[in-house]
């Protein structure tokens, strides 16, 4: 209870949020979900973030390059061990610690 607490005081700046997306079958073109247009969707959803005061960083210019930076960096590719490999120097990570 005193987290949820705590996390209504924090200013939007400080705090974090994750955001879970579909990747499934495993590939790099397979993002998306049943007649919904996921990257439009998730654009939206981050400049309403920014738009409200969390760090977002810099966002992309339109869906099409959010979902082309999704195919580069955050994908589930199981089986593609060099995809993987590539994927790791680029995705943004975190430690154990920080998680």
């Amino acid at each position: 209870m005193q987290g949820w607490l705590a996390l209504q005081q924090k200013d939007n700046a400080d705090k974090r949020v994750a955001i879970v997306y579909y990747n499934h079958p495993p590939g790099r073109h397979n993002i998306g979900a049943d007649n919904l247009n996921v990257p439009e969707s998730l654009l939206e959803i981050l400049n309403s973030l920014k738009n409200a005061g969390y760090q977002t960083g810099e966002l992309p210019k339109d869906a099409e390059s959010l979902l082309d930076m999704l195919q580069l960096k955050g994908v589930n590719l199981p089986e593609d061990a060099e995809a993987l490999s590539a994927m790791s120097k680029v995705a943004n990570t975190m430690t154990a610690d920080e998680y």
